[in-house]
């Protein structure tokens, strides 16, 4: 309950408005890395790599995404970061663009919305999505995407990005659990206008590309005047090329374990790509690398498989400039592991004719808060940071997949907790109400039982009072004189026996006479023992004379308790009337 009231603050803002840090993450196949931004200080305050899978010569094991995320949350200061970037590639994403007509008019984003719709291939309202007017295209259309007709008119371009929901909730639940946010998910591409602007790559004349060869995917991403216009992804990458060295030079057919393909990745990062010009060895550099021969045939292994990489990289680029924009490519950065290979920067120059630089920090427009010395392997692996450190520039709210629904709370992470806690106290309310009316419940047999047991002294307790209140009011309507009222009912109080009960009294107003009735209880033997207590004690009262008992029913008699009727004439006061 209290992690959700903390996740609703964060999740409107209120905790993170005075974050300075921007976490940037790039989530690959077998490794993650990281970058952490320091918007105030405009430098790196931390970077680092994670592998998911970790082991050694035997079997790798595979570290869950969630683990490596609370490893390296515990490493950064999370009450201060205001942001967490990453991107979304493969098969999820769908990139692709628009040719609208140019009516003069701003473009509509509902008239994109029913675009979009004839577009992906899943429906709009499930999904994440964003566009960016690319501008206008001068000359003619020969054709769109989808084969239609030639039109004439000047379009308009628009850039398009988008994913269905259920890809994007895994992340964003993923993410929010381990940083109390929602995550913003781009694409590679528009992540990198950032770092072309700080590389000061974003004017150059031109068209520039930026090849990023991972793991299993390479990301193609062709920016004008530092603006994303044309983004692709192949199915070809590093791993392609360590599986081609395993199957041709290590004529391995099936692979056992882990260890079969490790081998063939030390064989790939000791070749090198022979060059066009000069001694290989040197192009190469001074780090470990196979004799010539070896890497010949190492080479060639892998030749298939290069040289369809660099074919997808041809028709990629012709497809931008037949239906995107006719501005020719002048430079190529490559970026992510795929740039480590030894002259690969070479190969591509040499087969496309086109400037091809591995991306590097230099002349190192990034700072470092912990010092330049403490950080030379991010400078020598820029390549492999640079997309975390693009997702880290990104400004916080630009070209985000995330829909804006999953920004806003769901109540339902108060609602679940708040009933549990309201039904473990309706449980605790009922536990305790059961209990209350159980003792209630055997504390009224007990006095049940005692009522039972005693009904006789209880009818006892009430008799003398009711006789009271009769001779109290039989005595206040006299008009003879008798002995005062008070002072005869404290003496009948005293002299009545606790188990009798008097239940009528009349009086004859002329001659005085008195007629009681009553009730006695206990067995026949004490019955008669109080009868006759009672008579003795009435007639030393001096109060009443000439009593007498006419009847004494034992028809109405029972076990417990007989009737009884006396009479008797009340002492008139001497001047009183008769």
């Amino acid at each position: 309950m209290i992690s959700n009231l903390k996740q609703w603050f964060l999740l409107q803002g209120v905790a993170r408005r005075r974050g300075r840090f921007v976490l940037g993450v790039d989530q690959g196949t077998h490794a993650l890395r990281y970058v952490l931004w320091d918007r105030e200080r405009q430098q790196i305050a931390g970077w680092k790599k994670f592998d998911i899978e970790s082991g050694g010569a035997g079997e790798q094991k595979r570290r869950s995404v969630s683990e490596i995320l609370k490893e390296m949350a515990r490493d950064l200061p999370k009450p201060q970061v205001a942001a967490v970037h990453i991107h979304l590639q493969g098969e999820a994403l769908v990139t692709g663009h628009l040719e609208l007509p140019d009516d003069g008019k701003p473009v509509d984003a509902a008239r994109i919305k029913i675009e979009l719709r004839s577009k992906l291939g899943f429906p709009l309202d499930r999904a994440g999505y964003l566009w960016r007017d690319a501008g206008l295209r001068d000359g003619t259309r020969s054709s769109d995407d989808s084969g239609n007709p030639a039109d004439t008119r000047r379009m308009r371009t628009i850039h398009y990005a988008a994913c269905q929901k259920t890809s994007l909730a895994a992340l964003v639940e993923m993410y929010a659990a381990v940083f109390d946010m929602i995550p913003e998910i781009t694409t590679q591409g528009y992540a990198q206008e950032g770092l072309l602007t700080v590389l000061g790559a974003g004017d150059r004349p031109g068209a520039v590309a930026l090849v990023s060869g991972g793991r299993g995917i390479t990301s193609i991403s062709i920016f004008k005047q530092g603006k994303l216009v044309f983004e692709r992804e192949i199915p070809l990458a590093g791993q392609d090329i360590t599986r081609s060295i395993f199957i041709n030079f290590l004529q391995g057919h099936a692979m056992r374990s882990s260890s079969d393909l490790a081998a063939a990745e030390v064989l790939k990062k000791k070749s090198y790509v022979p060059a066009l010009h000069g001694n290989d060895r040197e192009a190469a550099g001074n780090a470990e690398i196979l004799g010539e021969e070896e890497n010949r045939k190492l080479y060639l292994s892998m030749q298939g498989v290069l040289g369809a990489w660099l074919q997808d990289l041809r028709l990629s680029f012709a497809y931008f400039n037949e239906h995107y924009d006719s501005t020719p490519i002048t430079q190529i950065f490559l970026l992510g592991g795929m740039a480590n290979h030894r002259n690969l920067d070479q190969y591509l120059r040499r087969e496309l004719d086109v400037a091809v630089n591995r991306i590097r920090c230099e002349p190192r427009p990034l700072a470092f808060a912990s010092g330049e010395s403490d950080n030379s392997e991010f400078n020598d692996f820029f390549n492999e940071y640079a997309t975390a450190a693009a997702l880290a520039l990104k400004k916080p709210g630009e070209f985000n997949l995330v829909p804006a629904e999953a920004k806003a709370f769901d109540w339902s992470f108060l609602l679940k907790p708040a009933l549990r806690v309201f039904s473990a106290a309706a449980l605790i309310f009922c536990i305790v109400s059961f209990g209350f009316l159980q003792a209630q419940e055997i504390h009224f047999k007990q006095v049940k039982t005692i009522v039972t047991q005693h009904r006789g002294f209880l009818k006892t307790l009430e008799g003398p009072f009711s006789e009271m209140n009769r001779w109290e009011q039989f005595f206040a309507h006299g008009d003879y004189g008798v002995v005062p009222a008070p002072g005869f009912l404290k003496r009948l109080g005293r002299i009545t026996p606790g188990n009798m009960i008097l239940t009528s009294l009349n009086m004859n107003r002329r001659s005085a006479q008195l007629y009681l009735e009553g009730t006695l209880y206990g067995d026949a033997k004490n019955r008669a023992i109080t009868q006759a207590e009672f008579t003795k004690a009435l007639k030393e009262s001096g109060w009443v004379e000439r009593l007498e008992m006419p009847a004494w029913e034992p028809s109405g008699s029972g076990i417990d308790k007989g009737s009884f009727k006396m009479t008797g004439r009340l002492v008139v006061a001497k001047g009183g009337k008769s």
